[in-house]
């Protein structure tokens, strides 16, 4: 397990998300901290339209679970799905896939 900052966490590699203990509940404080964090980089024309939901409930978090299968089950069958991609470097594919490897998980 790592012992990682909210700052560190969200600045680092996103490949750190296969490591972390994801039934480990998580400090209020810390949650506000890593919005923090991800409210400060540069978005389209400074509009801020993005929004944080945080959900504590098992049961909640359970159908938001269940939601998200249902999205990643269209996206993954999508022609412009990262791993759908077509590229010629043999390098660039292998990472397509280790990119849809990190966003499956």
């Amino acid at each position: 397990m790592l012992t990682l900052s909210p700052r560190e966490l969200l600045t680092t590699t996103r490949a750190v998300r296969k490591r972390l203990d994801l039934t480990r509940s998580v400090d209020r404080k810390v949650i506000e901290e890593c919005i923090t964090i991800a409210r400060q980089p540069p978005n389209a024309s400074n509009m801020q339209n993005w929004h944080f939901v945080i959900v504590g409930d098992s049961n909640k978090k359970a159908r938001l679970a269940k939601l998200f299968r249902k999205g990643w089950e269209t996206y993954v069958n999508r022609p412009n799905a990262a791993g759908n991609l077509k590229f010629d470097d043999p390098r660039r594919k292998a990472t397509q896939l280790k990119i849809m490897s990190s966003a499956q998980y």
